[in-house]
């Protein structure tokens, strides 16, 4: 973790997202409207974590960055967010609605380990696919990209999801996603 605290606005989502992720969010809540267009206005992020409730909110979550929006004409707005970096809520000073949180810090340049090899491939195969064109920019050799890109593609679990969000080593990160592919394949 970095040393650094920093207070960063909240917004919980069904689901996780993770650096280097697309994420769209309709925006429904009168708070919600008025946090994204400040950060809008500001050209500032925002943090999203997974929320289930209220009041049951992941600590672990990921900064976002605005790269698009569109409100439709029943008054709904929709963004499109992009995963920056992750982040440990420390505390709610004022509620829900913004969190002090420390930086994660950067996962090391890690070559893919030979074990791991076939997730490379899975990954090119996923990223040639006309799903995945342009909406994930990962290095299939750099084990922290892969393991973020496939947990983010393929983990529908949302638990699972924020396991692989909150660990630290991208090793067990691409071992944890073996381990998974392997059950699914054994169900």
């Amino acid at each position: 973790m970095s040393s650094s605290d920093d207070l960063l606005p909240i917004i919980a989502a069904s689901q996780v997202l993770f650096p280097g992720d697309l994420l769209r969010l309709q925006v429904v809540e009168p708070a919600h409207l008025d946090l994204i267009a400040d950060c809008a206005r500001q050209n500032r992020s925002f943090g999203v974590v997974l929320g289930r409730s209220a009041s049951d909110l992941e600590r672990v979550g990921t900064e976002a960055a605005i790269i698009d929006f569109d409100r439709h004409e029943n008054g709904l707005l929709e963004i499109a967010c992009r995963g920056l970096r992750r982040f440990l809520i420390k505390e709610f000073p004022d509620g829900k609605n913004s969190a002090t949180v420390r930086w994660f810090s950067s996962e090391p340049a890690v070559g893919v380990p030979p074990r791991c090899a076939m997730l490379q491939t899975l990954a090119q195969e996923l990223l040639a696919s006309r799903d995945l064109s342009g909406a994930y920019d990962a290095d299939v050799e750099d084990a922290s990209d892969l393991g973020m890109m496939l947990a983010a593609t393929l983990v529908a679990d949302e638990d699972h999801a924020q396991a692989m969000l909150a660990m630290t080593d991208p090793i067990v990160r691409l071992e944890a996603l073996i381990s998974l592919l392997g059950q699914a394949a054994a169900d």
